[in-house]
Formats: structure tokens, C-alpha cells, sequence
């Protein structure tokens, strides 16, 4: 696929080659400072940023050879195109250490296969009363072009979303909350159709029609039954890679050895909730953590953004 293509209001950029395998620092395990605020029924579903200064963990995923202007901004001096920027890295060949594969997805001359979180179920959509926001996960899926392979890492202490990695906090009780808001005439409804392993699914999706600036940080301070709702989540970026097996060949032979592996995931979470986006804390839309849609906020024509 070309190193920029847009599609769906997304743009998808190539951050460059991963061939060796990449080691975080130890921090990255231990690291609590990147702490968000999510359901505690459902803790992949974000509501809140637990500091409207909170930065992306930077420091563990490859840097690649692109250097975005947003790898020096905080998460919520991102711009709406910002929100709707996507990463990979190509020829993306070994997940980071201490890290699993947790979605595998093939491209062929006439089909598309995919297994782990990349596997597209069907999900209940609410009847398609409301639009969700796409995952750039699956509109990346419909990118590949033949002889293409995607790969998607997490932390294999982390559980893996379409949209990020994620631990919960149960100890963390989180007092105020930051998001922002969207614009609603930035956004659009459309239909789309999807086949993947050979079952076609239909979607009602968001998709970027403007780039109204969004609002400033807005500050919400809980109350206990608030509290009692609400669970802290700490996110590591998803590594999300691209490559043909061309590209291990040459690798081996430029330089001999393999560089490295990566240890498969047999389990996966997946999330779905009407006009609402799962985490994107990942290499989905540049690191940020997440695009959220409530109903209340539909209502007053602006969608939230955390």
C-alpha cells in the first residue's frame, strides 16, 4: 500500500521499517502516568482522560524513521486532523519484546483472512439506529494489497482491543476527568460493507466530513456515584505493522539472522457500542486515546473526544 493513503476521513501514514527487534525500557512495565478513565463494566470503552496533559508513552514503540509533529504534543493539543491520523510501520516484521501478536490479517488475489481481534464477528450494532465510528483497524484491512500481511503487537500482560491495549486499575480512583469536544457538521453518516473470512458485514459509520476546530479541555470533577461507575485503565500503544514475506527474505539476507520473533495470542477482546469509539490509544489514529460519541453529547451536536 502507498506510505500515505486516505480513506474514510482517515489518513494513514507509514512511520517506516521495523527489521530488528525493539526492546522498551523497563518503564514501559511499570509506567502508571498514562492512566485514562474507562466504564468499569466495560474498560475498553473510554469516557475520560485522567489529565488533560497526559502524553503518549512514546518511549515504548519503535520511533521508525518518521518523526510526526504530534510526537511533541500533549494528547489534547491534537487537532481534529490529528484525531483522524493512523500509523504503521512498513516492512513491519517483529512485534517489540515482551510483546504478542494479537491479530494477524492476509491479503490474496481474490480473498481477505484474518484471525485474533482482527477477525470481524458479528457484533450488534443496535439495529443501526446510530453510526459508529470506525476502527482504523478495519479500514486498514481493506488497504492490503495482494501478497500483504498486517500484524498487530501488544503488551502480552495487556488485553488487546481493535483499537489499543489496555490493563485495569482496580486500586485507582480516579476525582476529574478532561475530554473535548467534536463538532457534529465535522462528521457524516455512511454505510459500509465488509467481507471478511467470507461473511460480509454491513456497518452504519462516522466518517470525517470537516475540520471545525474542536472545543478547549474541559474538566469534570466526580462525585461518589460517579466514582462507583468508573475504573482507571492504563493504555499502551498498539504496534501495528505491514509486509510481504519478500521482506523477511531480504532481511535474512542482508543480514544473516532473522532478528528476533514474536509469541502468538490466542485471546482477544473485541468492543462495540453504538456511536461510541473504543480506545484508540495505538498507532491508530497517532497515539491519541480515544474519540468517544455519547447520545447526550449527539444531542447538543458535538461529539466528545477524551
Amino acid at each position: 500500500m502507498p506510505s500515505i493513503t486516505v480513506t474514510d476521513g482517515y489518513t494513514f501514514n507509514n512511520w517506516g521499517p521495523i527489521t530488528t527487534t525493539f526492546t522498551p525500557p523497563p518503564s514501559c512495565v511499570t509506567e502508571t502516568n498514562n492512566i485514562q478513565i474507562a466504564i468499569t463494566s466495560k474498560p475498553s470503552i473510554i469516557e475520560y482522560a485522567s489529565q488533560c496533559s497526559t502524553d503518549p508513552a512514546w518511549d515504548c514503540i519503535p520511533s521508525g524513521t518518521q518523526l510526526d509533529y504530534s510526537k511533541t504534543a500533549s494528547i489534547l493539543d491534537y487537532g481534529i486532523e490529528q484525531v483522524f491520523e493512523a500509523a504503521y510501520y512498513s516492512p513491519g516484521l517483529y512485534c517489540p519484546s515482551g510483546w504478542a501478536t494479537v491479530g494477524v490479517a492476509a491479503r490474496d488475489e481474490k480473498t481477505l483472512s484474518a484471525s485474533g481481534i482482527l477477525s470481524i464477528t458479528a457484533s450488534p450494532f443496535y439495529d443501526n439506529y446510530f453510526p459508529e465510528f470506525e476502527t482504523p483497524a478495519t479500514l486498514l484491512l481493506d488497504l492490503l494489497d495482494p501478497s500483504e500481511t498486517a500484524v498487530v503487537c501488544c503488551p502480552s500482560s495487556m488485553t488487546a482491543d481493535l483499537s489499543g491495549c489496555y490493563s485495569t486499575l482496580p486500586d485507582y480512583r480516579p476525582t476529574e476527568g478532561c475530554y473535548e469536544l467534536i463538532p457534529m457538521t465535522d462528521l457524516a453518516a455512511a454505510t459500509k460493507t465488509v467481507t471478511v473470512n467470507g461473511t460480509t458485514h454491513h456497518q452504519l459509520l462516522q466518517t470525517l466530513v470537516n475540520t471545525l476546530p474542536m472545543t478547549s479541555a474541559i474538566t469534570t470533577t466526580f462525585d461518589d456515584d460517579d466514582r462507583s461507575t468508573l475504573v482507571g485503565v492504563t493504555y499502551m500503544p498498539m504496534v501495528t505493522m505491514i509486509h510481504q514475506q519478500r521482506d523477511f527474505e531480504t532481511t535474512e539476507t542482508g543480514s544473516g539472522s532473522s532478528g528476533g520473533s514474536s509469541e502468538t495470542s490466542q485471546s482477544a477482546a473485541t468492543s462495540s457500542s453504538a456511536a461510541r469509539r473504543a480506545p484508540a490509544a495505538s498507532l491508530w489514529d497517532g497515539l491519541i486515546p480515544v474519540i468517544g460519541v455519547s447520545l447526550a453529547a449527539m444531542g447538543l451536536g458535538a461529539a466528545i473526544i477524551l
